[in-house]
């Protein structure tokens, strides 16, 4: 009985090692790929312009009072809401 057991442990062993051992996968061909090669001819002529470009809407806003900006507390270009503080200033008063 025991020699039985060792031959089944042999088979079950050379089983597994020759599963193993299999054909490796053919690897895929490569498809051909139609490709355009799409870009601008230079003219041989060319005009030069010139000109200014502003903004869209441009809203002329100062502060009305004297004195330094200390602290700009939004950015350039942001979006305010009312009641949003957008600088600190430090007022210098000048007694005449």
């Amino acid at each position: 009985m025991r020699h039985y057991s060792h031959s089944l442990t042999l088979m079950v062993l050379l089983l597994l090692l020759v599963s193993g051992c299999n054909n490796p996968k053919a690897v895929e061909d490569i498809r051909p790929v139609r490709t355009i090669v799409v870009g601008g001819q230079a003219l041989e002529t060319s005009t030069v312009v010139t000109g200014l470009v502003t903004a869209h809407v441009y809203v002329n806003a100062s502060f009305r009072v004297p004195g330094k900006m200390s602290q700009r507390l939004v950015a350039a270009g942001s979006t305010a809401k009312a009641g949003e503080l957008p600088a600190r200033l430090r007022v210098e008063i000048v007694l005449v």
